[in-house]
């Protein structure tokens, strides 16, 4: 498949278009055949580095807001980033950006609500009235213990990057120590 020199794999120009299109079906059908959060999960720790996941992570919710009418100003403030980065994500939104809509669409809302704060006054009488609203606060706690479970997970995966980058950073270590003993 790749080619290396020196541990490190040449530069993407110097690849064949063949080969370029195959390491990009590869990568297409790799999140294409991921089922689930967990194996999500799993797949994004071992592709990518912490720097990765949060460059990427920021500029889907640049996009985010971008869609949801924010301002640059509140974007920058929000997720502390440069009016340039804003403007890239901008631009590609207004070129084309379906892969972002498509997927923005499908996210799932992260909201966990404690005690009566943000409640309608539906969602508040079935809280007064828990026994003939059984079986739909029920459901809900099952919903909010999932979010709570995946705010584990997502702290999860943090840490893990963070082990994983001091790892990379030793590899970087060795070959750079046996790259001089080689000279």
């Amino acid at each position: 498949m790749g080619k290396y020199y020196g541990g490190k794999l040449r530069r993407w120009e110097k690849l064949s278009e063949s080969d370029q299109a195959d390491l990009i079906f590869d990568l297409l059908n790799a999140f294409a055949v991921l089922k689930g959060f967990s194996e999500a999960t799993e797949f994004m720790i071992d592709l990518f580095t912490r720097d990765e996941v949060r460059y990427l992570s920021k500029r889907l919710g640049i996009a985010k807001m971008l869609i949801n009418g924010k301002t640059y100003k509140e974007i920058q403030e929000s997720l502390r980033v440069g009016q340039s980065t804003i403007s890239k994500v901008a631009v590609w939104l207004d070129e084309r950006g379906d892969g972002f809509r498509k997927v923005l669409k499908r996210l799932p809302v992260k909201k966990q609500v404690t005690g009566f704060e943000g409640l309608t006054e539906d969602e508040k009488s079935k809280r007064r009235h828990p026994r003939s609203n059984w079986l739909e606060l029920t459901s809900e706690r099952w919903r909010n213990d999932t979010v709570r479970e995946q705010d584990r997970n997502l702290k999860r995966i943090l840490r893990t990057l963070d082990s994983k980058d001091v790892i990379r950073h030793r590899v970087d270590e060795y070959y750079e120590e046996a790259n001089k003993n080689n000279k």
